[in-house]
């Protein structure tokens, strides 16, 4: 029979990074279902000067709005994200790290601060 390949995360089409791929379908639920949960650290450059107060919202979380899409159903969530581990590696740059994976995380929650992201990678 032929060998099903099943990817380990993801991430949407502006972000680069690695994406582990294994033939094993039980490693991506196991991996990435409830408490277990890996934190996700990305490298993240915005488009004007980081502000010391907007990296200490981030660190205690921003509140954003995502969706969930379950049975054909879109729903609606806003809630602040969990505390996040943050480092300003530049002027315009940081290195952040959450533990939940909602849909443009980052991008939503630099955008409620007022900076737009043009690059991100997944390390």
């Amino acid at each position: 029979p032929p060998h099903r390949v099943f990817p380990v995360g993801r991430l949407d089409k502006d972000t680069s990074g690695l994406i582990l791929i294994t033939s094993d379908g039980r490693l991506p639920n196991s991996v990435l279902r409830g408490q277990a949960k890996q934190p996700k650290t990305y490298q993240v450059k915005v488009d004007k000067k980081l502000r010391l107060d907007d990296l200490d919202h981030l660190r205690n979380g921003v509140v954003i709005t995502t969706y969930a899409q379950r049975d054909k159903q879109k729903k609606m969530l806003t809630a602040p994200t969990l505390p996040s581990i943050v480092q300003q590696t530049g002027i315009n740059s940081l290195e952040i790290t959450i533990f939940e994976g909602r849909n443009r995380q980052i991008r939503k929650m630099l955008e409620a601060l007022g900076y737009t992201v043009v690059m991100l990678h997944r390390v």
